[in-house]
C-alpha cells in the first residue's frame, strides 16, 4: 500500500489523495481475499455479497482517509520545508501522513473483515 502510494506520487505525479484511493483499495481487497483463506474461520455462503459489502465499506473508509491524508500533507508541508529536499517534499509529506492514518484504518479493516468472514448469514425462511 505505502509503496504503491509512493510510486504513484513520485513517479506518476499523482496527487496524494488520489494515489491513496488507488493504493488503499488495491491493498484492502488483496488482504481481504487472502485473510478469508488463511486467517479467519471462513463462512462459505454468500461470498460475493460479503466481498461486495467489504468493497463498499473500504471505499467509504478510503475516501475519508484520503481526504485526511490530503489535509495532513498540506499541514506537513511547512513543517518539512528545509528538512527534506524540495523535490521530495510532497512525497515525504505523503509518506508521513500515510504512517499517521494507517493504524486506525488497519484496525477497522481487520474488524470488519473478520465480521464479514466469520459471521453466519442465513436466509430467512
Amino acid at each position: 500500500d505505502a509503496a504503491l502510494l509512493q510510486l504513484l506520487v513520485e513517479v506518476v505525479a499523482m496527487s496524494p489523495g488520489s494515489a491513496n484511493v488507488i493504493s488503499s483499495c488495491t491493498a484492502a481487497l488483496t488482504v481481504f481475499l487472502i485473510s478469508r483463506r488463511f486467517v479467519f474461520r471462513t463462512a462459505s455462503h454468500f461470498f460475493l455479497a460479503r466481498a461486495a459489502f467489504y468493497v463498499c465499506y473500504v471505499l467509504a473508509v478510503i475516501f475519508v482517509a484520503s481526504f485526511a491524508l490530503a489535509a495532513l500533507v498540506h499541514w506537513l508541508h511547512p513543517l518539512l520545508l528545509g528538512r527534506v529536499p524540495d523535490h521530495w517534499l510532497t512525497t515525504a509529506a505523503a509518506a508521513l501522513a500515510k504512517v499517521i492514518i494507517t493504524p486506525p484504518q488497519l484496525m477497522l479493516n481487520f474488524l470488519v473483515a473478520r465480521f464479514l468472514s466469520e459471521r453466519r448469514i442465513a436466509p430467512k425462511v
